[in-house]
């Protein structure tokens, strides 16, 4: 009886954690990486200085694809962007926004860039984990924002001239998003962009979950007898 008890327990335990990654917001792409399933990058489009238009599809990894809501540029690192932070895959291929609102005269210029996503050929809809990387254009520190809709939101200073800084987030449901360079920054550009997948129970887990089952048939035909 004090078996299957205890066993009791720890199934209940198990079933009040999430089996997938949790809704968590990651400025680092490693710990975004640890956290999912599984990933894949984005293959951008296009060549050196193609412009985007807002109507140009972005094929995601897991299938649908996503597309800016302003003309964005195609630029490749090294040829066309002069700095970019170390990784693989080699970031070759960015994505450079230039729209914005404000004025210097007010002191409240906002580079922008706004992107939804469509899942399937039915319409928009949620992606959970997804990131990116990005960095201003102007070689100093500006503030960047990426918004997701759900009241969940990162906000960092990304130096110009010390390589791009991630945002990404998991178990979020995101439709659409927004990424805002405050500050004379001449716009900013946005590369490694990764798709993720949930992550599954590990296989001691999922043992110590059947145990915990098990118990519970046991007591429950203890009940009977």
């Amino acid at each position: 009886m004090k078996i299957k008890l205890i066993a009791l327990i720890l199934s209940m335990a198990i079933m009040m954690v999430p089996i997938s990654a949790s809704a968590g917001l990651y400025t680092s792409r490693t710990s975004w990486e640890a956290a999912v399933g599984g990933y894949a990058d984005v293959a951008l489009p296009g060549n050196d200085l193609d412009p985007l238009t807002a109507y140009t599809p972005i094929a995601l990894p897991y299938g649908g694809y996503f597309r800016g809501g302003e003309d964005l540029v195609r630029v490749d690192y090294s040829t066309s962007w002069g700095t970019w932070s170390p990784g693989t895959p080699d970031p070759t291929k960015l994505l450079y926004a230039s729209a914005f609102v404000g004025s210097t005269a007010t002191n409240d210029l906002r580079y922008y860039a706004n992107f939804t996503f469509f899942p399937d050929s039915v319409g928009n809809g949620p992606v959970s984990y997804f990131g990116f990387e990005a960095e201003p254009n102007v070689a100093l520190p500006f503030d960047i924002l990426l918004y997701t809709g759900t009241g969940q939101d990162i906000y960092q200073t990304v130096d110009g001239n010390g390589g791009a800084t991630f945002f990404g987030w998991t178990g979020l449901n995101v439709s659409a998003f927004t990424v805002i360079c405050y500050g004379e920054s001449d716009g900013f550009a946005m590369g490694r962009f990764v798709e993720g997948t949930a992550s599954v129970p590990e296989p001691a887990t999922m043992l110590l979950l059947g145990f915990g089952l098990a118990g519970l048939v046991g007591i429950r035909r203890r009940i009977r007898d």
